[in-house]
């Protein structure tokens, strides 16, 4: 099961729609507690909104992000049967620093060390990026 690029893919779009849970129940619960909200969600960025709400809500812009170039690299990987042992690390570490981000990203107010996964995330993909373009030769 975990030699699959797509069950990675799967894993992150299932972390994607946690954070929208997330969001989503933060977003009820403070309605609940504070009539003003209930009366009408502002708008983007929610200037009047907690703290907490806010880094939920920029956590799933940055799932929308690169992220999106990860899914078309495995569904070519998985299309041109690209499946070697490199291809399935490389996938499941960037899943695994995405999930890393999204926690600091949230639960911390360590930028350095989120900047940190962030980065190392981007090379992992950059990296899978050339390897599918490798093997397309």
């Amino acid at each position: 099961m975990f030699q699959n690029v797509l069950v990675a893919a799967y894993v992150l779009i299932f972390i994607t729609f946690l954070v929208s849970f997330l969001h989503a129940y933060l977003t009820v619960k403070l309605i609940g507690a504070n009539q003003k909200w209930a009366k009408g969600i502002p708008l983007m960025p929610y200037p009047d909104a907690p703290e907490n709400l806010k880094l939920v809500k920029n956590n799933i812009q940055n799932l929308f992000e690169f992220p999106v170039i990860f899914y078309v690299l495995c569904v070519f990987c998985f299309i041109q049967g690209i499946q070697d042992q490199l291809v399935i690390a490389l996938s499941w570490s960037y899943v695994l620093l995405r999930l890393v981000h999204s926690y600091l990203h949230i639960f911390s107010q360590n930028t350095l060390l989120r900047g940190h996964a962030f980065i190392v995330s981007n090379l992992v993909l950059f990296v899978m990026l050339l390897t599918l373009l490798r093997s397309m030769h």
